[in-house]
């Protein structure tokens, strides 16, 4: 008897990471670790924090430190925000 499909069936995905992290996730996961189980597991949870923790419940130095984080902030607004943090 065979395994019934899954209704919710996997994708495949091409995605680019630097190789440090790649070495993290590596280093991170067991022979028996399924890297793909893994990096969806941490979509699923990313996402979940961006539903569950609205832009409202952030502290200001919170929304700093992410703005900081984006590459899209140029060098000069980055330098104005550290120093927003001091």
């Amino acid at each position: 008897m065979s395994r019934p499909r899954s209704k919710d069936k996997a994708i495949p995905i091409t995605i680019a990471i630097p190789t440090s992290l790649a070495m993290k996730l590596e280093n991170e996961l067991s022979h028996s670790q399924s890297r793909s189980k893994w990096v969806s597991d941490a979509i699923e949870n990313k996402l979940l924090d961006i539903k569950h923790n609205p832009i409202a419940d952030r502290t200001t130095r919170q929304l700093i430190a992410q703005l900081i984080q984006r590459e899209d902030i140029d060098a000069t607004l980055k330098l104005i925000l550290q120093n927003t943090l001091k």
